[in-house]
């Protein structure tokens, strides 16, 4: 059957409107066994005793942690009992008995999704909010698909969002195990996100013990410290392999500076030693220079003696004295630097150069045009050269 004229749109809900008509008694102290099932006797009692106060009940029963519940028929009924806060009931008790509504968060936009179990603060519903946004966005626009966020007046640790449509709703419902694995080891008393109905439905969750709690907190906090530990320790043992690593690097530059110094303080020495040799050449030839004038002028006077006037004899046979003593000063001096600017200087190429051996049973191999082919004249000392001469 078509009913084109109707239109079917989502009609906010005033507070109080999606009430559920149950209200608890959390200290009246109606106590039953564990396996007992039916409603306790004090809980009959109150029964009447509101059905004569003109209260509608339609269900009552007691929990095993016992905390009595009614169920009612009339809002006004619930508003009044929650509004007085207690009820008497002197056949009962002659203290007033505490009246509280049950854990239930009102409807106010179409599918609301609730968060339960934030006690951290507002710090933790930013958090929850910021990633909600993040993780549903819109595909074709790439925005955030969640509208807003509130806090339940009686249930403030409880966050309440609603999202622009229900394909968003779907997904973030369907985010529940990406939501347990971001917050849970940060938050170990959160839940995943859940229908406003299904929650009303199923009641608040509560930590069952205290221990639990704190359980679940210390092994999330043990997991992070372990996760600490070993990145420290991976830290430590990349910090000792750099520092080893860094270690053998100094040694080995060390190693090779110690070599640069040695080779420079080697040819400085070079340098030393080879500035002084020619300094000791240059003073040898300056030597040489003045033996040579010397030899010439002690010949020149030899040729006078020989071959010149017999009045010029005397004073040339002067003249020849005194050169001889300064011929002989500077034979003895030539002698005494002969081969300082060689030793300086060092060993030459030549002298580096290991000599070829022969095998056992033969003789030494001799180059040709070697000394061993040409034996080395016989030396004359310098004085019997210059005597020689003249």
């Amino acid at each position: 059957m078509e009913m084109p004229e109707w239109e079917v749109a989502w009609q906010p809900m005033l507070d109080g409107r999606d009430k559920r008509m149950t209200v608890r008694f959390p200290d009246a102290g109606f106590k039953k066994a564990k396996d007992n099932k039916t409603p306790c006797a004090l809980l009959e009692k109150v029964k009447a005793v509101l059905t004569a106060q003109g209260c509608i009940i339609t269900d009552l029963y007691t929990t095993p942690t016992s905390v009595s519940y009614i169920v009612l028929a009339s809002p006004s009924h619930v508003d009044n009992l929650i509004n007085n806060g207690h009820v008497t009931f002197p056949a009962i008790s002659p203290n007033p008995i505490t009246v509280q509504r049950c854990h239930q968060i009102e409807v106010k936009h179409a599918f609301e999704i609730v968060i339960s179990g934030i006690f951290e603060g507002e710090g933790v519903q930013t958090s929850v909010c910021r990633w909600i946004s993040k993780t549903v966005r819109d595909p074709v626009e790439k925005t955030s698909c969640l509208t807003d966020a509130r806090i339940p007046e009686h249930e403030p640790d409880c966050l309440v969002v609603w999202m622009t449509d229900w394909d968003a709703s779907s997904h973030l419902l369907a985010t529940g195990d990406a939501f347990d694995a971001h917050f849970k080891s940060k938050i170990p008393s959160i839940h995943r996100p859940q229908l406003l109905m299904a929650f009303n439905n199923e009641g608040l969750y509560r930590p069952r013990t205290v221990t639990e709690t704190f359980k679940a907190g210390a092994d999330s906090m043990s997991e992070e410290l372990k996760a600490i530990r070993a990145e420290m320790a991976e830290i430590r043992r990349e910090s000792r392999a750099q520092h080893e690593s860094t270690q053998l690097s100094v040694t080995a530059l060390n190693g090779s500076v110690s070599k640069l110094f040695s080779h420079v303080d080697q040819m400085s020495t070079r340098l030393s030693n080879q500035a002084t040799a020619f300094l000791a050449m240059s003073a040898e030839n300056s030597m040489r220079s003045q033996l040579s004038q010397v030899q010439m002028m002690i010949a020149h006077h030899r040729a006078t003696i020989r071959f010149g006037k017999k009045e010029d004899h005397e004073a040339a046979r002067a003249k020849l004295k005194d050169l001889k003593v300064q011929e002989t000063k500077l034979i003895h001096s030539l002698g005494a630097s002969a081969g300082r600017p060689v030793a300086l200087l060092g060993r030459t190429l030549g002298s580096a150069i290991r000599a070829p051996t022969a095998p056992p049973g033969l003789p030494a191999p001799v180059a040709p045009g070697s000394r061993a082919d040409h034996p080395a004249p016989t030396m004359i000392p310098l004085e019997r050269i210059s005597m020689r001469a003249y």
